[in-house]
């Protein structure tokens, strides 16, 4: 699990880095290395906001499209360690 997290983060803080790299290479500052994990501590802070013509459909496929990428995530082996569900 740890693994997972650690997987997580740095895949952020490489986005970062590389976000930061293409900016100061074409003679800009740019956003700092850690913006990436500030969007999405900011994104889940905000509330959802629905139309009242909308469907539950609508309302409920964020929630099945984000488990199904961590279901996904969840088959891959870590390093040596299977995956968390494994067959």
């Amino acid at each position: 699990m740890v693994s997972l997290i650690l997987i997580l983060l740095t895949s952020l803080f490489f986005m970062g880095v590389v976000i930061r790299t293409k900016s100061i290479a074409s003679g800009r500052k740019g956003p700092g290395m850690f913006q990436p994990m500030k969007d999405i501590f900011r994104l889940w802070k905000k509330g959802s906001v629905y139309s009242r013509t909308t469907t539950f459909i609508f309302r409920i496929a964020p929630t099945i499209y984000f488990s199904s990428v961590l279901m996904a995530i969840f088959m891959v082996p870590h390093g040596n360690n299977p995956g968390l569900i494994s067959f």
